[in-house]
């Protein structure tokens, strides 16, 4: 009872200290009182933004200090110096001329946020007669709808921070920034700006103060501008996806300070500058997506990142490429790199990923010394070798794909140790023998692919322990026995492929009970008996492979939805009504489906036909559509690959939910058709 007694007591002070806090901030800032002509310029503000009480900007309170989005500070007078108007869906039938023309009187104002709106239009004169902002140092119009060029920016010659990201900006850029002198950061990313690189020359000087400089996702063409080394403060250098080409130029180790290097998705040529190895600073560099060549240089002794994906790099990987103490992150998938896989590994990995080259030998058994390594990507290579058992010791391994290689060998044990694992794809490989019951502990499993190997056994009941799979491949192996009816306990199953195995035995009318199954193949193996009606059942159901089995008696295909192909070719002893009629499933081809199987061709052209169409229309609307996805998906996905929130603005969190989604979603899916 007194330990109890104890904590009411700590809680209730705690409680005391809290709401004492929040009553001492409040009457500071109820203590801030602006003049009379900022308190009618705010309220004036609020009036010609939302006219018609369509607004989430609490504006009732007398002082303007203590309304939402409102920053004012205290020196020898109380002043509004900060508006965040960002995310309050204005559209452009707002009042926004009056608005932008009254902000101009506010000129104490030094920080305005008016992101992620609808404005389509903001008037010529708030850019160029704007005065009374010229002690305005950041300023964010991101996530807009504004077209046109950028604007001449001459009535804000004290602006630090200038964001005009995702909006529809075009035509060049050339002297529109001159005047901005003590421009430290700039974002231009994801608009349709051309042209080349702009270098912002001012008063016959280019820019010295830049640290953030973000032109991504735009048309740019030409070369990578050596006047850009000029910028020596520069810790962000982003302009990934233009046009630009040329090489990466060796000079690029005079920015000395640079944090960030993106330059991916460009047509860049040439081989990786080993002069990137001299900026102690550079901690995120990335190349993917371009046309370079040769080898790679060792460049990651400060690295925490590396991507260098689908380029045509070869030769063999530096023996410590992977093994800066710092490095979290490598990619170098889509290449043409040889030889074996480096055993120095740096322990501090989060994602290895070299699928899709030419290394051979064996899989370093030093990956097991990789505690936080969560996604590892070898597939598609030449490596022959077993599964080390030391993978076991990769506790927080969510993605494994080892797939098309030339492994052999038998699944070790300890794989039943990933408790983490959502993704295992082993397919196309030499693998032989029974899956370790310890595999079974895998709760978290989502996708599993095991097909094309040699693997033999029985699947044991305790399946159902898989709660979160959605896909199971198991095709093109040598298993055998029956389907235990526990395989009703899969509820999440969307697929599943049991093709050219040995299995026998009946088909469990347990597997009617799989709401969520779409696709079921079990072709090609010794099943016999009835198709249970069961199986007609399913409201998903939209293919299912019965063809090259044992299987007898009637098989009603009217009880299907229309939608649902049947392919029931190869079994002697069944009989397939469709309708009216009945017939041997041998002579009617591949595709057995219902009496609406001609209007069905017809709806299939029709949707090709579409699809042509639609098409043409998709391609031109793209870029529109693409800039939405980026701007909905960007507000929800978290980081994690520790950049800048201006880089993060740019839509890597949306490369990267891409990516996740490739990862759960399709990984193996092209093997599911053979």
């Amino acid at each position: 009872m007194e330990r109890y007694a104890n904590l009411f007591i700590s809680f209730s002070l705690l409680f005391l200290f809290l709401n004492y806090s929040l009553f001492v901030c409040k009457s500071m800032a109820s203590s801030l009182q602006l003049n009379h002509d900022q308190i009618n310029i705010m309220a004036n503000l609020s009036k010609s933004l939302f006219p018609n009480s369509y607004h989430n900007w609490n504006t009732s309170d007398p002082n303007p200090c203590l309304w939402d989005r409102v920053t004012c500070s205290a020196g020898t007078s109380t002043v509004v110096t900060g508006l965040s108007l960002s995310n309050l869906s204005i559209p452009t039938a707002a009042n926004v001329g009056d608005f932008f023309s009254i902000l101009c009187r506010l000129d104490t104002l030094q920080n305005l946020d008016f992101s992620q709106n609808y404005i389509a239009m903001i008037p010529d004169s708030f850019f160029s007669n704007c005065t009374g902002l010229s002690g305005l140092k950041s300023l964010d119009l991101s996530s807009n709808e504004l077209t046109g060029p950028v604007r001449n920016f001459s009535s804000f010659a004290s602006l630090e921070t200038l964001d005009l990201s995702y909006n529809s900006l075009q035509g060049t850029v050339e002297t529109q920034l001159s005047s901005l002198s003590k421009l430290k950061s700039l974002n231009l990313g994801s608009n349709f700006l051309i042209g080349t690189i702009p270098t912002f020359i001012v008063d016959g000087r280019r820019v010295a103060v830049f640290e953030e400089l973000v032109l991504s996702h735009n048309q740019f063409t030409g070369t990578i501008p050596s006047e850009i080394f000029e910028y020596e403060n520069l810790t962000m250098l982003d302009l990934r996806g233009n046009s630009l080409s040329g090489t990466i130029p060796e000079e690029i180790e005079k920015l000395s300070n640079l944090k960030t290097l993106t330059l991916c998705t460009n047509q860049l040529t040439g081989k990786v500058p080993a002069t990137l190895s001299n900026i102690t600073t550079l901690f995120h560099f990335a190349a993917d997506g371009n046309n370079l060549t040769g080898n790679i240089p060792s460049i990651t002794k400060f690295f925490g990142f590396l991507d260098l994906s689908y380029n045509n790099l070869s030769g063999e990987i530096p023996s410590d490429l992977l093994a800066s103490p710092n490095l979290e992150y490598v990619d170098l998938s889509g290449n043409r790199l040889g030889g074996a896989i480096p055993t120095n590994l740096s322990t501090r990995l989060h994602r290895l990923r070299l699928s899709g080259n030419l290394l051979s030998g064996v899989i370093p058994t030093s990956i097991g010394k990789l505690s936080k390594l969560a996604h590892l990507k070898l597939d598609h290579n030449n490596l022959y070798s077993e599964i080390p058992s030391q993978l076991g010791n990769c506790s927080n391994l969510e993605l494994l794909d080892l797939s098309s290689n030339a492994l052999y060998g038998e699944l070790p044990k300890e794989i039943g140790n990933l408790q983490k694992l959502e993704v295992l794809a082993l397919q196309t490989n030499n693998l032989s023998g029974e899956i370790p019951v310890e595999m079974h502990e895998l709760q978290s499993l989502y996708r599993l692919n095991l097909s094309s190997n040699s693997f033999t056994g029985e699947i044991l009941p305790t399946i159902s322990n898989f709660q979160q799979l959605a896909f199971i491949a198991l095709q093109h192996n040598k298993f055998y026995g029956s389907i235990p009816y526990s395989v009703n306990g899969l509820e999440s199953l969307n697929e599943l492929y049991l093709g050219s195995n040995y299995f026998n035995g009946s088909i469990p009318s347990s597997l009617g009970d799989l709401r969520y199954l779409e696709i079921l193949d079990l072709s090609c193996n010794n099943f016999s008996g009835n198709v249970p009606d069961s199986l007609s059942f399913m409201n998903r159901l939209i293919e299912l492979v019965l063809s090259y089995n044992n299987l007898s008696g009637h098989l009603d295909l009217s009880r299907f939805l229309p939608s649902v192909n049947v392919v029931t070719i190869g079994n002697k002893d069944l009989i397939v009504l469709k309708g009216s009629t009945e017939s041997n499933s041998p002579e009617n081809g591949v595709f057995v489906t219902n009496d609406s199987s001609k209007r069905k061709i017809l709806v299939a052209l029709a949707v090709v036909s579409s699809f042509v169409a639609g098409f043409s229309v998709s391609f031109f609307m793209s870029s529109l559509t693409w800039k939405f996805l980026i701007r909905k998906q960007a507000a929800d996905v978290q980081d994690e690959d520790n950049l800048s929130d201006l880089n993060i603005r740019n839509n890597l969190q949306m490369v990267q939910r891409l990516r996740r989604f490739h990862e759960r979603y399709y990984l193996g899916q092209l093997t599911t058709a053979t």
